[in-house]
């Protein structure tokens, strides 16, 4: 496969983003986006873009509909973080300690949690936080690809609240002992940051008992 160089002035196909059929996005080894090789269907080539020139393409066409589009159809061809490079960047932020929690559920979690062993709220509540958080690392990668302007401003809340979750609620420390309680109540705290219609794996019951009443 040859790969041509490619700046922001050729437009060559990219216009017809209906026809790439697979993207690269490479990093460097502090993490931050480099360049962007991309591949066309039908054509043997690969063309590679510096990474702002990537970004001053993608905002030139078409609208927010259409890039959104795009990248949930392409997004299996984008090649993201390991897990080992994502846990190494929570590391470097001073998230401790660096676990992505995504992959990381129990499967026996429902046999140990719930009233008269934890709290009414827990199932819920950490189903809502980690489908939360799902989403937030998508749209952060959304951002980071498409750039800020790309998202609605609930994508943006949802983003925010995936940097909060890390920094607030993953990050415990050595010397942190927090309770079953505190860290159900942490939850709560975090989904506060999110519009109350974007909580729907909570019973309406416990959302108007525990969600923080907003000042």
């Amino acid at each position: 496969m040859s790969v041509l160089s490619l700046d922001a002035s050729q437009s060559v196909k990219l216009t017809l983003m209906k026809d790439i059929s697979y993207c690269l996005v490479r990093s460097d080894k502090l993490g931050r986006r480099r360049d962007v090789l991309v591949m066309f269907n039908d054509q043997p080539e690969g063309y590679v873009l510096s990474y702002g020139d990537w970004l001053h393409f993608i905002n030139q066409v078409s609208g927010r509909r259409i890039l959104f589009g795009f990248y949930r159809r392409m997004r299996k061809y984008f090649s993201g973080r390991t897990r080992e490079e994502f846990q190494q960047e929570l590391s470097r932020r001073g998230i401790t300690p660096p676990v992505d929690v995504l992959p990381s559920l129990s499967r026996l979690k429902d046999k140990g949690i719930g009233t008269g062993k934890t709290r009414e709220d827990h199932s819920g509540t950490m189903n809502q936080l980690f489908a939360a958080y799902a989403t937030g690392k998508e749209n952060k990668e959304l951002m980071s690809i498409l750039g800020e302007a790309a998202l609605s401003e609930v994508d943006l809340q949802y983003a925010r609240f995936a940097d909060e979750f890390e920094r607030r609620y993953v990050s415990q420390g050595s010397e942190e002992n927090r309770s079953i309680e505190e860290t159900l109540d942490l939850g709560w705290q975090l989904l506060g940051l999110l519009p109350k219609s974007e909580l729907k794996r909570i019973k309406p019951e416990y959302i108007e008992k525990y969600l923080p009443q907003q000042s």
